[in-house]
């Protein structure tokens, strides 16, 4: 509900300041979302991605890196999660 009160050009805007380049990156972003779905679980994120757990670390530095937002803190994560979610609209 409080998505939906959002205005489309609002919410174009937060996705493009918290995501940014990382929209280009498909790779990290299924990783943020298999990351996300897992409940932060390294371990099972990598098996569901089925990569190794080293790539996923990279990938979660990656974007930490693109967006200036540490997905393995909590507040930077739900940012992630709310523009994952404006994204898919």
């Amino acid at each position: 509900m409080l998505l939906q009160e959002v205005s489309e050009k609002t919410k174009r805007e937060f996705v493009q300041r918290t995501l940014g380049k990382l929209t280009s990156e498909k790779d990290l972003i299924e990783t943020l979302y298999a990351y996300i779905q897992e409940n932060q679980s390294i371990k099972n994120t990598a098996d569901l991605l089925h990569i190794h757990i080293n790539t996923l670390h990279y990938r979660i530095k990656r974007i930490e890196e693109l967006t200036n937002l540490n997905p393995k803190d909590f507040q930077s994560l739900v940012t992630l999660h709310l523009s994952l979610l404006l994204l898919e609209e």
